[in-house]
């Protein structure tokens, strides 16, 4: 494959975000309470994995049985003594992990429990488990938060390939093959992923996801690369969801 090629192009309709959630029932609650784009899109999972155990037929069944096969690997999984066993580090961003999720649940139960409903009254650890899920696989780019099928798949690597939100024209439609006149073609947000190097049969195709300590690498991916290094305090300050909950307990829903 040669390099400046595309690995894929996504058009927005096909990836799971808040927007998504917009054309279902769930769209009430997220914007009664003007939901963050991530919680959206936790809630949007629920609520789609929800639908399609009802109905095969749903178009969200294919990836929401790809996922289901998906095994969720983060500290928030683990037993009370494999975490007594990690680095004060990670004992402190777990607890400050849990604590911060399990608040967001209470919170999403007792002001939203149309939305909780919606998604089949899933327990809290199937919303903690399902959180991580959501943060270890979803694009935040032009402040949106998305899952991308089949792109999330892509495995964690040092290659310098791209990846965007980007806005262009759609395949224009003939409108009359008689006088060639095309239809002017609408823009759509597609996401595109580009190779910044070429590839030969048999090479893994990765990408790189951000740049880590260790311990936060095991809280958000549920795995550590060979050369991170231990996280210092500074990781608690830096934990993705500090803005959620407050030093008073006050939990923040939305952006």
């Amino acid at each position: 494959i040669k390099r400046g090629s595309s690995l894929c192009s996504i058009p927005a309709k096909l990836l799971l975000s808040r927007e998504s959630a917009m054309v279902t029932e769930l769209a009430a609650p997220i914007v009664r309470e003007r939901m963050s784009v991530f919680l959206s899109l936790v809630l949007t999972l629920l609520y789609e994995r929800q639908r399609a155990s009802r109905d095969p037929l749903s178009p969200w069944a294919p990836y929401m049985r790809v996922l289901s096969s998906v095994a969720v690997t983060t500290p928030t999984t683990w037993s009370a003594e494999k975490i007594e066993r990690a680095s004060p580090m990670l004992r402190s961003l777990v607890a400050l992990h849990r604590k911060t999720v399990a608040a967001v649940f209470r919170e999403v139960r007792a002001r939203a429990p149309d939305a909780i409903a919606l998604t089949g009254n899933v327990t809290e650890q199937a919303f903690r488990e399902t959180w991580d899920l959501v943060q270890s696989r979803f694009w935040l780019l032009k402040e949106r938060a998305f899952m991308a099928p089949w792109a999330d798949m892509l495995n964690y690597g040092d290659s310098p390939n791209a990846c965007d939100l980007v806005h262009r024209p759609a395949v224009p439609q003939r409108v009359n093959a008689a006088d060639e006149k095309k239809l002017r073609a609408p823009h759509e947000y597609r996401f595109e992923f580009k190779l910044n190097k070429a590839y030969v049969p048999g090479e893994e195709i990765d990408f790189f996801y951000n740049q880590h300590c260790a311990e936060e690498f095991m809280l958000y991916y549920g795995f550590v690369t060979p050369d991170a290094k231990p996280c210092g305090k500074r990781a608690l300050h830096d934990y993705w969801f500090a803005d959620v909950l407050g030093e008073d307990g006050a939990v923040n829903l939305t952006d």
